[in-house]
């Protein structure tokens, strides 16, 4: 009688914490869900293949038209009422942005563009915006194999078919949420 008394007890306690581990699981991606749009409202993605876009990077004034047009009004700050009722920026767009100032950087363009507080192309922004991109890209730490180019003896990255996220939802959705 006391042997099936402990087991009853044991499965009992078994049954309870199979259920509080559920119960704390789907919480746990409950939130994850609610605090990422990235996991929730754009959870699409689409195949790409990575191909060279010359207009991304000379520095004629449509270069500059197409840089300007990744960037969302705002430039990606958003106010969320469950996610960030403090305004915020969509990591993305921070990190076009510092990538832009990189290459705005390189061509010279100290003067002419850095009038916006966006567009800051200071030495100091741009190592935070180098240290920053360096995090970021080891973040996303992108596991793809990309083929040697042999007239090379590198890689360039072409060619390389991905599954990404959808761009384009992003910007969507950030243009619903946007901070103005």
């Amino acid at each position: 009688m006391e042997k099936q008394r402990i087991f009853a007890k044991t499965w009992v306690l078994v049954l309870l914490g199979f259920m509080t581990g559920v119960f704390v699981g789907c919480s746990v991606r409950q939130i994850e869900f609610n605090r990422f749009p990235s996991k929730s409202a754009l959870a699409r993605n689409v195949r790409l293949s990575f191909a060279y876009d010359k207009r991304y990077t000379g520095s004629s004034p449509d270069t500059e038209r197409v840089w300007d047009e990744l960037l969302p009004v705002d430039f990606g700050f958003i106010k969320h009422s469950t996610l960030s009722p403090d305004p915020s920026a969509v990591a993305a767009f921070h990190q076009l942005h510092c990538l832009n100032g990189i290459r705005l950087h390189l061509d010279g363009k100290h003067s002419k563009r850095a009038a916006s507080a966006h567009e800051d192309v200071s030495p100091a922004h741009m190592r935070h915006c180098i240290d920053y991109l360096r995090q970021s890209i080891m973040c996303a730490a992108d596991s793809n194999l990309e083929p040697v180019n042999e007239e090379l003896g590198g890689v360039t990255g072409w060619g390389s078919e991905r599954t990404c996220r959808d761009f384009d939802a992003l910007v969507g959705w950030t243009r619903k949420h946007r901070s103005a």
